[in-house]
């Protein structure tokens, strides 16, 4: 393989490696239990100080800030939805019903959380469009290595915002 070819190849192994992560960080975590009893029991202000505490110890996962989020929707508590969509922002998990669920209790103030809003949407259309590029480079014989190489730079800046 020639040098500019892998170093082409680069950008689309890291966005592989970042949207993996991002996949893992966005799947049941360790308080999935309890958050799921929490739920069920509609216990909304306990569901919200165990994210709180479990942000204030650095243990929190994006699911019991997803949870805690969708419990200050029966309690109208927009403010913390704010502040616990924001936190489940900074996680930067990749989980399409989770994003699609808080989208409407939260209104993002800036260009950054909003394209965080979205992340897991923008990972897989990109995801998608690299490999209908590498499938149609293959099939026409042609290079299309270069446009892989910007499109999955594009897709490791969305996911590190």
């Amino acid at each position: 393989m020639k040098l500019r070819t892998l170093l082409l190849l680069l950008p689309a192994a890291a966005f592989w490696l970042l949207a993996m992560e991002g996949i893992h960080r966005g799947s049941e975590g360790p308080w999935h239990d309890e958050c799921a009893r929490l739920w069920k029991d509609s216990h909304w202000r306990e569901l919200q100080s165990l994210a709180d505490n479990l942000w204030a110890v650095g243990d929190c996962d994006s699911e019991s800030l997803f949870f805690a989020v969708l419990a200050s929707g029966p309690l109208q508590e927009h403010a913390r939805a704010q502040i616990h969509a924001a936190r489940y922002l900074k996680t930067r998990a990749l989980n399409w019903n989770r994003e699609t669920r808080i989208r409407p209790l939260f209104q993002p103030p800036g260009l950054r959380q909003r394209i965080g809003l979205y992340r897991a949407h923008l990972a897989y259309a990109l995801l998608i469009l690299i490999t209908v590029l590498n499938f149609g480079s293959f099939l026409a014989r042609a290079d299309l290595l270069p446009w892989t190489c910007f499109i999955s730079a594009l897709g490791c800046i969305i996911l590190l915002l």
